[in-house]
């Protein structure tokens, strides 16, 4: 499952915004250059800058003090999720009819909605990556990054994760929110 276009667009927009502030506290930059130009920039320059966030916690608080006038409501509460994100490795086992399954390194099971093109359009499933979720309105998304590795998860492994997943939603162990 995937978000609604208005759905993808508000979270785009916030996600964007925040990119772009810790970009400009990157400090890398030869020119200044405006939200615009950033949001025509290659998607290189976005995933550094969603790594260095990742890397500088304080960076949230600071940007939605900085520009509390600026940000609606709705903004400041998707903004405030990015607090609860975990970012670590996980199996995407498979996408099912509500969401797509990730299965951490604890066995952890979350049902995560992709944010347009659905995950297994991109990646050959089951797959390994490292990736960021974080809770959108109710919801699990993950922030659009994908760092898959070059892994193989061979039949036996496979079925281990079938079995886990059948165990978790017997016991409706899987988590879809993390509000």
């Amino acid at each position: 499952m995937k978000l609604s276009k208005t759905e993808l667009s508000e979270y785009l927009q916030a996600h964007l915004k925040l990119l772009y502030f810790s970009y400009t506290q990157m400090k890398l930059q030869k020119k200044i250059m405006d939200f615009e130009e950033f949001k025509q920039r290659p998607f290189g320059i976005k995933y550094k800058a969603r790594n260095y966030f990742n890397s500088n916690d304080y960076l949230l608080d600071e940007f939605i003090s900085c520009n509390k006038k600026e940000l609606g409501e709705d903004e400041i509460t998707i903004l405030q999720g990015f607090k609860k994100r975990i970012t670590r490795d996980f199996v995407l086992l498979k996408t099912l009819k509500s969401y797509t399954i990730f299965i951490d390194t604890k066995n952890t099971i979350y049902g995560v909605y992709s944010l347009s093109d659905s995950l297994d359009e991109m990646l050959l499933m089951p797959a390994v990556a490292k990736m960021t979720i974080l809770p959108f309105k109710g919801k699990i998304v993950y922030d659009g990054f994908i760092n898959s590795y070059n892994m193989h998860i061979g039949p036996n492994m496979c079925r281990g994760y079938q079995d886990l997943l059948n165990e978790k939603r017997r016991g409706k162990n899987i988590i879809t929110q993390l509000d």
